[in-house]
């Protein structure tokens, strides 16, 4: 379990909800190379 407090598309609750790591993002934050803005992603 990983808590995060960015607006990222895989933050709920306060946890990162990612299931499976990959390739980094384009936009990485200092803790987290695979952040994807949740406001940009949901349109």
């Amino acid at each position: 379990m990983i808590n995060c407090s960015e607006k990222c598309l895989y933050e709920e609750d306060g946890i990162c909800t990612l299931k499976e790591v990959g390739k980094a993002s384009d936009t990485p934050t200092k803790d987290c190379p695979y952040f994807k803005n949740k406001e940009k992603e949901e349109g």
